[in-house]
């Protein structure tokens, strides 16, 4: 399995699940620990959808639509806002459940805007994953962004496509 940004935080969650994945490759992943999603980006914004788009501060995907019973928008808050919650559903307490090879990839300089994925969050997983005794390399591309170009890009695929042919054939 292979995901990018918000694609690698959902592959990671995946990886700490029950799942017919073999091998995982995280290009700039968002953060194993979703209170460090809360700290960046917020929880969400309440309101109109095509209004969030406007603001800076509110990504659309996360606009919880004004429309929903309030009881549905508290119990949304209150998760949202709970440590206990958290460690619950975050990948990087469940660790001892990933049992393929990852490797993670990220660029040094990532997470300069907002959008993107501070490279601290790779760091913080991938020490996670040494420490519970998994298989993880960790590949940092210097002066690279959010999404890589050019001899980078080449040599994140070739690296890739390589431990994918060592884990998958």
């Amino acid at each position: 399995m292979w995901g990018h940004s918000m694609g690698g935080g959902i592959t990671t969650k995946i990886l700490t699940l029950e799942s017919p994945v073999k091998a995982a490759v995280l290009y700039a992943p968002n953060s194993a620990d979703d209170s460090d999603l809360i700290s960046r980006w917020g929880y969400g914004c309440i309101g109109d959808i095509y209004a969030g788009e406007l603001l800076q501060t509110c990504n659309s995907a996360d606009v919880i639509p004004e429309s929903l019973e309030a009881q549905v928008i508290a119990a949304y808050v209150e998760s949202a806002t709970s440590p206990e919650m958290m460690r619950g559903i975050a990948p990087i307490y469940h660790l001892e459940s990933v049992s393929v090879p990852i490797q993670i990839h990220i660029g040094s300089a990532d997470g300069d805007y907002i959008g993107s994925t501070p490279p601290e969050w790779s760091y913080k997983l991938n020490q996670a994953l040494m420490d519970a005794g998994k298989d993880v390399e960790l590949f940092v591309y210097e002066n690279e962004r959010h999404s890589f170009v050019g001899d980078a890009w080449l040599l994140f695929m070739n690296r890739a496509v390589e431990f994918f042919d060592a884990h998958l054939k």
